[in-house]
């Protein structure tokens, strides 16, 4: 995590949401590299989400808050699976 954001998950949304609203077709390499770069990040968030309820521990926090726009989003569209293939992410 970068300053309470995922790096990788920024080109997917891109990609999926504001290139189509531009007229154009996302960029399958783009998202699939950052598909692989995601489910990097989503495995330490599932390794910390075994232990604590929330990210920074047992209580809501900022970093919660900030994700919330982007999973919203990302479960809308086929990169999902990367949230539902990890049980306490999905359950985050």
């Amino acid at each position: 995590m970068d300053g309470g954001r995922i790096p990788a998950i920024s080109p997917i949304f891109f990609q999926f949401y504001i290139v189509p609203m531009q007229g154009g077709s996302p960029n399958q390499a783009i998202i699939d590299e950052n598909t692989e770069k995601l489910g990097k990040v989503l495995n330490v968030y599932e390794k910390k989400l075994s232990s604590t309820k929330n990210l920074a521990g047992d209580f809501y926090s900022l970093p919660d808050l900030h994700h919330l726009s982007y999973i919203h989003y990302l479960m809308k569209i086929p990169s999902a699976k990367l949230i539902n293939e990890r049980p306490h992410v999905k359950a985050w």
